[in-house]
C-alpha cells in the first residue's frame, strides 16, 4: 500500500488508525496542499490500493487541517 501511494501526485504521508469502540479504521493521506485534492482523489481512485474486499462502503474523502500537535513531555 505505502508503494501504491507514494507514486501519487502531492503525496508525502499516510497513518492508518483504529478506533478503540468500533471496528472501524481512518486513513490519513497527507498531501503537500490541499488545492490538489481533486487529481489525488481521482488518481487514488483510478489506482485501487487493493483495499476493496475490506470495505464495506466505498471510501470518502475530507480535508482536515491540523490545529494542535503536543511535543513529548509538555502535554
Amino acid at each position: 500500500m505505502s508503494q501504491r501511494f507514494a507514486t501519487l501526485s502531492h503525496y508525502i504521508a499516510h497513518e492508518l488508525q483504529r478506533s478503540l469502540e468500533t471496528n472501524r479504521y481512518t486513513l490519513f493521506l497527507v498531501l503537500e496542499n490541499e488545492r490538489d485534492k481533486g487529481k489525488f482523489v481521482a488518481e487514488f481512485s483510478a489506482l485501487g490500493t487493493g483495499l476493496e474486499p475490506f470495505l464495506e462502503t466505498p471510501p470518502t474523502f475530507e480535508s482536515f487541517k491540523r490545529a494542535f500537535l503536543s511535543e513529548t513531555g509538555n502535554e
